[in-house]
């Protein structure tokens, strides 16, 4: 307050100056923070969306699953069984394509049984592949030979 209670409005007009610098002075470190927060957010995204990209990339596998159901004498078979499973490059079987995968000792419950089979990158190269399933008993004593599985009704 000046003289006789009136206002100095030097003093008011300096102060007022001095809010508003103050206010614009946190409006912009209001502005940095979320331009630094934005920036950070999409670089986030960024990363992710490369990680997610890198993710795809990667080559599958050439091991796939078999699942199969194997009677014995006209009933579902339960026990260990050797398989050897054959590729054809011709549905006769007369043209093999690569070397035969055998398994030792696979179980089967109630005639049902699933097998892993890789045979290699080689051999799936976009031509059709026939498959051949060869069984016996697992656990004789005497060498016995595969029998050829003929597809059932």
């Amino acid at each position: 307050m000046g003289v006789n209670g009136s206002f100095d409005l030097t003093l008011l007009r300096r102060g007022v100056e001095k809010l508003y610098l103050l206010k614009t002075c946190l409006m912009l470190v209001k502005l940095n923070h979320e331009t630094i927060m934005k920036t950070k957010l999409r670089f986030l995204f960024l990363a992710l969306a490369l990680l997610a990209g890198v993710h795809q990339a990667a080559a599958q596998g050439t091991a796939f699953t078999y699942q199969g159901r194997l009677n014995s004498s006209g009933n579902p078979a339960n026990g260990s069984y050797d398989f050897r499973f054959k590729l054809y490059s011709d549905p006769l079987g007369n043209t093999p394509v690569g070397a035969s995968y055998l398994t030792n000792a696979i179980p089967v419950t109630t005639g049902l049984f699933t097998i892993t089979i890789d045979f290699g990158a080689a051999i799936f190269t976009g031509s059709n592949c026939w498959l051949e399933v060869d069984v016996r008993t697992n656990g004789l004593s005497l060498p016995t030979i595969f029998s050829f599985l003929l597809e059932g009704s």
